[in-house]
This record gives structure tokens, sequence and C-alpha cells, in this order.
């Protein structure tokens, strides 16, 4: 006899699962490696670029597992966490673990996330391995230092000419 319909807009709701596949996406396709963890420290999602670093190629041999295993010190990992939870976040570099147990070092920044009534609800990490850049720096101190113990007079100059550095020699040699 009758027919009755009823429309709710539900534009707001596909703009938020839109904003939500964003996300999710581009934390999955990050170069660096995305963990996260519940507030006791086990890992609930970890990005493919984690698990390259850290040797493996399937999530769950990382899902469910404490992050601790993944570092070299337990014990520098709960300082991370313990400041973490303290202050909200935490950056610096640490030594991490691969699966086959080799080390590597890794820039880590951790952040404690928060639900809308500021609660703490998880830690998320993003890893860079940094470990041929601290490779680098190392063969740069080992020449700088050759260069300023060197009893040869060596000094460096821009392309204009103005001198940017000289060695103790050379500053002997000049007077």
């Amino acid at each position: 006899v009758h027919m009755m319909a009823s429309f709710v807009d539900i534009t707001d709701r596909k703009k938020m699962e839109e904003d939500s596949r964003v996300k999710e996406s581009a934390i999955a396709s990050s170069i660096n490696g995305i963990a996260i963890t519940d507030l006791d420290g086990r890992i609930t999602y970890v990005n493919d670029a984690a698990l390259k670093m850290w040797g493996a190629d399937d999530p769950l041999k990382a899902l469910g597992k404490p992050a601790v295993m993944f570092a070299q010190s337990e014990e520098e990992v709960r300082d991370v966490v313990r400041m973490t939870r303290k202050e909200g976040k935490w950056e610096g570099e640490i030594k991490a673990r691969r699966r086959d147990g080799s080390l590597f070092n890794v820039l880590l920044s951790a952040s404690l996330v928060r639900n809308d009534s500021l609660d703490p609800i998880c830690v998320m990490c993003s890893f860079v391995d940094i470990t041929d850049r601290k490779r680098i720096e190392e063969e740069l101190r080992v020449k700088e230092s050759a260069i300023k113990s060197s009893i040869d007079g060596i000094g460096l100059s821009d392309l204009e000419g103005n001198i940017i550095y000289v060695n103790n020699a050379a500053l002997r040699m000049w007077g």
C-alpha cells in the first residue's frame, strides 16, 4: 500500500575511509622501516621495509614478538620505551639485530600514539639503516686524523683560492 525509503548521507564516512586507506598505504609503502607495538612492547604491525631491514620476509615472523628481540641491548630498548612513555617521543641511534644475529645501526624515531581522549594506545617506530653512513663517518675520522697528524704541511682551499684548512705542520712551516 505504501513504500517508505530512508536515506543517510555517508559522504563523511566514505571520506574518512579513503583517508584511512591512504594513510595505511603510505605507511606500508614507506622506504623507512615502520613498526607499531602495543604498550607492552609487542609488535602489532610491521611494514615491508622493516622486514627487509631485519632480514625477514614474512610479517608473521615479527608480529606478536617483543620489540626487544630486534635490538642488541634489551636495557637500551627499555630506556627508549620509558622515555617515549614519559616524553611522548624519542629519537636516537641504536644497534639493531637481524634475524641471523648480525648487528646494524639504525636511527630510531619512536612516538607514543594517543586516542581522542589522549590515552596512550600504542607506539609507532620508524627505522632508518645508517650502517653505511656510520662506516663512512669512521673512514672520514681516520682520514681527518691522518691529515691532521701528518708531518707534511697540508692545506686545502675552495675553488676561489680561499684557504679553508691547514694542518699543524703547515702552520709550523708558515710560522
